[in-house]
């Protein structure tokens, strides 16, 4: 499910929707005056959104038999926060990045911390002190996370395209003096003329 997801999410990043949802973010004026209808569109991405988090919300019940609203703590959604900053915004691939490191690099480690007898809740809180600092030190020195956004580039850069590169033949250069000399034809037709 997790690579459909993927796979989904990436069609509609690359695709003309996902353009024009990049183009409100980063300028809502100037995508209105080249007649995009902001508000759809956002309207449009959050239903999308919620769609997606509804599939997962029904996935994720399914898996633990039971689900309360309740259980979600801020702390959980701190956490959650953390994993999209740190793996990259405007990436699907940095987001399950960011899950990993988060999680196993972060969550796990931090879990056999040793506590002093007087303070058994010192391992929780120490682990909440270090997700907000990773949160922190990631905006401050790689705002755009791991994997940043590259609209233009990731458009060419597929699997298939990074495989078969070492076997592209590329055309290649005509002489150095064909050249100049069809350069020197071109300007004398032109003051022949």
């Amino acid at each position: 499910m997790l690579l459909l997801a993927y796979l989904l999410v990436q069609r509609l990043s690359r695709s003309p929707f996902g353009r024009m949802l990049r183009s409100v973010r980063e300028d809502e004026h100037a995508a209105a005056a080249y007649g995009r209808k902001v508000f759809f569109a956002k309207y449009r991405a959050y239903l999308f959104g919620a769609a997606l988090a509804g599939l997962t919300g029904a996935l994720f019940a399914v898996f633990i038999s039971a689900f309360n609203p309740s259980a979600w703590t801020p702390q959980e959604l701190l956490v959650i926060y953390a994993a999209i900053l740190v793996g990259g915004r405007g990436n699907p691939r940095g987001v399950i990045v960011g899950v990993f490191v988060v999680y196993i690099g972060l969550i796990e480690l931090t879990r056999f911390l040793p506590s002093p007898a007087s303070r058994p809740d010192f391992g929780p809180a120490m682990r909440q002190i270090l997700i907000g600092l990773m949160i922190i030190l990631m905006l401050r020195f790689r705002p755009e996370g791991i994997f940043r956004e590259r609209p233009g580039i990731d458009q060419e850069r597929g699997l298939a395209t990074r495989l078969l590169r070492p076997f592209r033949v590329r055309a290649a250069a005509p002489p150095a003096g064909r050249v100049a000399a069809a350069e020197e034809q071109a300007a004398g037709d032109r003051g022949a003329g």
